[in-house]
């Protein structure tokens, strides 16, 4: 009876033993990874609709906001390319409302994103 129970309790903890052993050495290398991956100095966002598609440099973003917790994850994700409210679809209505590239660029801190004629300092690649 007690060999049985042994199996029992065994097989009640080895799930649990598994998942902690997975978290234990997933979460190290991720965090790892994380810390030694560098953005991209410029990169181009081409799903801007009709726009002159869009040059976004983290090296002069750097300069103002010297930490990449001050727009990810909370504005934007940390991956490429994609956002958590909108899965990579930046709108311009979304930034007018204070959201995305609005959140700083408000007319208060930075340049704003609702002023028609700054839109070149954003959209300043020609589409191919």
């Amino acid at each position: 009876m007690s060999e049985i129970m042994g199996r029992k309790g065994i097989s009640r903890l080895l799930p649990l033993a598994l998942l902690t052993a997975v978290l234990f050495t997933v979460s190290p290398v991720i965090a790892e990874e994380d810390e030694d991956e560098k953005p991209p100095a410029d990169f181009v966002m081409k799903d801007t609709g009709e726009s002159d598609w869009v040059m976004l440099s983290h090296a002069k973003h750097e300069k103002k906001v010297p930490k990449c917790t001050s727009c990810h994850p909370k504005v934007f994700s940390s991956k490429m390319g994609r956002t958590k409210e909108t899965k990579g679809e930046l709108k311009m209505t979304a930034m007018e409302k204070g959201e995305f590239c609005g959140a700083c660029h408000n007319g208060k801190d930075n340049f704003d994103v609702k002023v028609k004629d700054d839109c070149i300092k954003c959209h300043s690649v020609k589409k191919e």
